[in-house]
């Protein structure tokens, strides 16, 4: 008997992926069957993977418009697998047809942190000061700070956890790369991060 095909955990899928449908379907004013079929693929797919469904929800949720969402759901750009759903998040933030390249760029020196610091857990306004901080000039700038909370520069890349010192403060929440399975499957190697904290 596989654990993850258990009764209790494909309820638990199915009960979250009903959630996010719907959350889905008030977002982008879809029909009700539009819904159902959200639903029905994602947890056809997920194979009784919670994280996948996670993953794939939550990016389809992401998309800036209802063609987006649809071109997403088409055959060829859903995912079959954990892999190909993290390959689908960091296709909608760093494609280069996005009308926003600052915003890329954001979310690349961000991952870029979080992904370098493995020690220890970094704190949104730890990474804020490294926007507002010029090395080259000795100065620093917090203007330069980012308006958007990292969630929603980095979409479901990473997750963000209220610190215990002090909660419900957006400027002390720690931020981490989704899951393990993010890095293990190298999705973000191709966005020479190493490359551009050196900058």
């Amino acid at each position: 008997m596989h654990l993850d095909r258990a009764l209790p955990h494909l309820n638990e899928i199915n009960q979250y992926a009903k959630r996010k449908a719907a959350l889905i379907k008030r977002r982008f004013k879809l029909s009700s069957a539009d819904e159902t079929e959200v639903f029905r693929k994602v947890t056809s797919s997920s194979k009784g993977m919670f994280l996948y469904a996670k993953v794939v929800l939550d990016n389809l949720y992401e998309q800036e418009s209802e063609a987006d969402l649809e071109e997403e759901l088409a055959g060829e750009n859903f995912p079959q697998g954990l892999k190909e759903a993290y390959d689908r998040i960091a296709v909608r933030i760093f494609d280069s047809r996005s009308p926003s390249k600052k915003k890329s760029a954001s979310a690349e020196r961000i991952l870029a942190f979080v992904m370098i610091s493995e020690s220890r857990p970094l704190l949104w306004r730890e990474i804020q000061s490294r926007f507002c901080i010029d090395i080259e000039n000795a100065s620093a700038n917090f203007k330069r700070r980012r308006l958007d909370s990292p969630k929603t520069i980095c979409g479901s890349l990473i997750e963000l956890t209220d610190s215990e010192i002090f909660p419900n403060s957006p400027s002390e929440q720690v931020i981490s790369i989704v899951h393990d399975t993010a890095s293990r499957y190298n999705i973000l190697s191709d966005l020479r991060l190493i490359l551009m904290i050196a900058d």
